[in-house]
């Protein structure tokens, strides 16, 4: 070996294609933690060495794991001190490890064994098999590809009755503290834009939010995630202590695309941007319009592009939205206390897989006449048919149930409730030609 030959310099464009880090992440990082020292040229420009980017990848990894960049490099310079070289140390633990647990270096085998473990509740073997992604892939493509797409797979396996409740709860377990560590990670703020992200009343589903999170803060931005089942109560107080640059807000449900409507009017007239997304906007595309904002779509990575374009785009003011109620709906809603009571007395007769979703279908009705369409429930009945048809039972079971409601609908309200009950057993109808 050549011990006189010069040592191999990369520019700062080099390393940031090499690491992911963007510049600024590089420079806090000189400055706060002293950790890599490059070199400059004549010319004043940065000169990283090898070893200076093997510190990089070893405190991303770091990372990557839970801990904070500040904790990562306090790691390296105390290990320093001790007469331990981190990264030689690393190599060390790794040529003395035991095999992979998944062979290959393939993105479709690591899910479909993260899967297999979620499904088994084996937590261990899970953060294992993650641990072992981590190595091999960039961070957002494990959130993204493997955890939050097995997610997916487990919900999609509940659906089809083909994984239980408690199966797909513990994997929602194990994704929520895994991005959770990554969340806790993730680089210091750069940027100066700040971010609110919050789950509106009711909603209870944080885990995309909880994703778009991540990916804002990895790009550097400062965010501030409110969580989930936000009250619209101290909701405007809030957003004037915070003078957010842009307000995130995303929905699952119908029930919660109403309530998001609440949270929006309790901040009318401040001066922020607004995006929102979630499953209920794609499945129900003409609520989009009922928003006063930005739709950031259905891809969780493209939404992060539209996030920052919406950055860059002049500041407004938000706009409050009040959907015109028909007034033949005015009854109905008024109604709707007692002719709960009366569905609860007809709902005990129907199978837990009918009553349980069907259970909420009066505050559905009231969140669809609140967004001034009653058609907006025809995905939901949908999903319900869909979910009858995988438990292997009739569907005539539900056409049954909104017949009955519709009738109990008429007895309560009157005449006035017509677009609901023609609507309901409009529905029914339809459902048994189906089932034909």
């Amino acid at each position: 070996m050549d011990t006189n030959k010069p040592p191999l310099y990369y520019n700062l464009g080099a390393v940031i294609r090499e690491t992911g880090l963007n510049p600024d992440t590089l420079r806090a990082w000189e400055r706060r933690y002293n950790l890599p020292q490059p070199t400059r040229s004549d010319g004043g420009q940065r000169l990283y060495t090898q070893k200076d980017l093997e510190i990089l990848h070893w405190l991303i990894k770091k990372q990557e794991t839970g801990l904070r960049i500040s904790q990562a490099a306090e790691l390296y310079h105390t290990q320093v001190e001790a007469g331990i070289d981190p990264i030689e140390e690393e190599r060390l633990v790794a040529q003395t490890s035991p095999q992979p647990v998944v062979a290959g270096e393939n993105l479709t085998a690591y899910r479909d064994a993260w899967l297999e473990a979620a499904l088994t509740f084996n937590s261990a073997k899970a953060d294992q098999i993650t641990a072992e992604a981590f190595s091999l892939f960039r961070p957002e493509t494990v959130a993204l590809e493997i955890l939050f797409a097995g997610l997916r797979q487990i919900g999609n396996l509940w659906y089809h009755g083909q994984a239980t409740v408690q199966q797909e709860h513990f994997a929602s377990a194990l994704v929520t503290r895994r991005l959770n560590a990554l969340i806790a990670g993730a680089p210091v703020p750069i940027r100066p834009e700040r971010i609110v992200i919050a789950a509106p009343p009711e909603e209870d589903h944080t885990l995309a939010p909880l994703m778009i999170n991540y990916l804002l803060r990895r790009r550097g931005y400062e965010v501030i995630f409110l969580g989930a089942d936000v009250p619209a109560r101290d909701f405007r107080s809030t957003i004037e202590t915070l003078a957010p640059d842009l307000v995130i807000l995303t929905a699952h449900l119908l029930l919660t695309a109403a309530s998001m409507l609440e949270l929006i009017n309790e901040i009318d007239g401040l001066k922020t941007k607004l995006a929102f997304g979630g499953p209920v906007f794609t499945n129900v595309p003409e609520l989009r319009s009922k928003i006063p904002g930005t739709f950031l779509g259905d891809d969780l990575l493209k939404s992060i592009s539209i996030i920052e374009h919406s950055l860059q785009s002049p500041e407004s003011s938000i706009q409050p939205y009040h959907p015109e109620i028909p007034l033949n709906l005015e009854k109905l809603r008024e109604s709707l206390p007692e002719i709960e009571s009366r569905l609860a007395h007809a709902i005990d007769r129907y199978p837990v897989i009918v009553s349980a979703p069907t259970n909420l279908i009066t505050s559905y009705l009231l969140s669809a006449i609140n967004l001034g369409d009653i058609s907006y429930l025809n995905s939901d009945i949908a999903w319900i048919s869909g979910l009858l048809t995988n438990f292997k039972l009739p569907t005539d079971i539900l056409s049954n149930f909104l017949n009955e409601y519709a009738a109990i609908i008429e007895d309560v309200v009157g005449p006035s409730a017509e677009p609901a009950s023609i609507w309901l057993k409009q529905i029914a109808t339809s459902l048994r030609e189906e089932e034909a």
